[in-house]
């Protein structure tokens, strides 16, 4: 929201508009945008990587990674490159059980 707030006053309020062509061309033609996102997903599943496709690759060892939860004895740091555990970073949970966001649980 910050940064949507600080857009807003750059772009809208100082009027400094001369680097938005780019996001002025692709937000007016979201149809663009769409069919373009489409066609990228496409292409990626028909790339193949062994057996899988380029997109389930990018699944299994770009994306899933970054959520998973370090095996136990394993040192958790957050937004580590080694082991890319970025979940409890983005949204840690209370370790103790009476915590208050809790208590609907």
């Amino acid at each position: 929201m910050v940064i949507l707030a600080l857009l807003f006053m750059i772009v809208d309020i100082w009027n400094l508009r001369g680097w938005t062509g780019f996001f002025n061309t692709f937000g007016v033609n979201a149809l663009f945008t769409y069919v373009l996102a489409g066609m990228l997903t496409k292409t990626l599943l028909i790339i193949k990587i062994g057996e899988q496709s380029l997109y389930n690759w990018i699944f299994t060892h770009v994306c899933s990674p970054l959520f998973e939860k370090p095996e136990a004895g394993e040192p958790h740091v957050p937004f580590n490159a080694g082991d890319g555990n970025l979940g409890p970073w983005i949204y840690p949970l209370p370790q103790e059980n009476n915590h208050p966001a809790l208590k609907w649980i």
